[in-house]
């Protein structure tokens, strides 16, 4: 019975680091702009000590941007000099009186960013619908970016992705545009034609080339191109050009890379692939295909076989860490 006793009140006197909802409950953020938002809560109590708002990058805290001091009589505080189209998440850590800490739940955020939808025409007087993606702060010009999508796809799974959102983070402006017969685009009869005949994608990306080159917050001279499988076909073959900087091929192959520039020597190219990517079809061992055009194209280069993966395209983007390669070597080849 002694020992019992003694271990009550051992655990009587433990100080609590667990979340305790009934003291301290964490609202939605609200006011959110591209450098701030509003952090909201309500304490139901008044015996606090102290109260702080932790900020991270990530939901275990492990990257903790900022931690800030509230004033105890207050339920809400402005929180500013964020980074534009990023996802933050919060919480409130607050001090007792008794020296306990209690910890709120969680709520995540992402700063605003402008989207516009546009549209451009192409050459043979196809209609391209897209979407271009940049912070409203930017007030000198950017490099630019064009994303490119797989075949087939209804929805075009560029837009609004992790990696479009981390680049523009950066700063630099992005396209993601619907090839012909997808999306918004003007449709086709047959969309196989675009494989057995990919001068009709290269006029597409020819003129979503132009058409960024010729926005105001664009630096003409610093383009890059990302595909995925059929996008990332015109992510190599767009290598040529001589604003292009870097070329970023997801599940590509090599049949159409010449349809653009016959004698094209592919340069700063970042190829990534799944290591399972294989299908019993022509051009379908999609490791191969990488390495192939891996072995032909100038240094810079990089080949990523993501390990375990049978993963196609966009779909093989769900890493936090290939995502944060991709962006790395964007932003590397643009500050060579």
């Amino acid at each position: 019975m002694l020992i019992i006793i003694i271990l009550t009140l051992v655990s009587s006197c433990k100080k609590s680091t667990d979340d305790n909802p009934k003291t301290v409950e964490l609202k939605s953020p609200t006011n959110i702009t591209e450098t701030s938002f509003t952090a909201n809560w309500n304490l139901i109590t008044s015996d606090v000590k102290s109260i702080f708002i932790e900020i991270a990058f990530d939901n275990n805290y492990e990257n903790i941007v900022k931690q800030i001091e509230a004033n105890n009589t207050q339920s809400s505080l402005i929180i500013d000099d964020m980074l534009g189209a990023t996802k933050y998440f919060h919480r409130l850590v607050v001090e007792f009186n008794d020296g306990s800490i209690s910890k709120s739940g969680t709520k995540s955020l992402r700063t605003s960013y402008i989207t516009e939808t546009v549209t451009f025409t192409t050459s043979d007087d196809m209609t391209i619908a897209g979407k271009i993606y940049y912070l409203g702060s930017n007030d000198t010009p950017k490099p630019g970016i064009i994303f490119m999508h797989e075949m087939g796809v209804f929805v075009n799974n560029w837009n609004s992705s992790d990696v479009v959102l981390g680049l523009v983070a950066k700063g630099y402006v992005c396209l993601a545009f619907d090839f012909r017969g997808h999306g918004n685009s003007t449709p086709v009869d047959d969309l196989s034609i675009l494989l057995s005949d990919k001068s009709l994608i290269a006029n597409d990306l020819k003129a979503a080339l132009s058409f960024l080159k010729n926005q105001t917050k664009v630096d003409p001279s610093n383009i890059a191109l990302v595909g995925a499988s059929l996008g990332a076909i015109m992510a190599v073959a767009g290598n040529g050009y001589e604003e292009v900087k870097t070329s970023v091929s997801v599940s590509g192959i090599e049949d159409g890379i010449y349809e653009i520039f016959p004698d094209l020597s592919i340069s700063s190219a970042l190829y990534v692939v799944g290591e399972f990517d294989i299908h019993d079809v022509p051009n379908g061992n999609f490791p191969k295909e990488a390495q192939s055009m891996y072995d032909i194209s100038q240094e810079p280069k990089k080949l990523i076989i993501v390990q375990g993966a049978s993963a196609h395209g966009t779909e093989l983007l769900t890493s936090v860490s290939l995502v944060t390669e991709i962006i790395n070597w964007i932003e590397s080849q643009f500050n060579r």
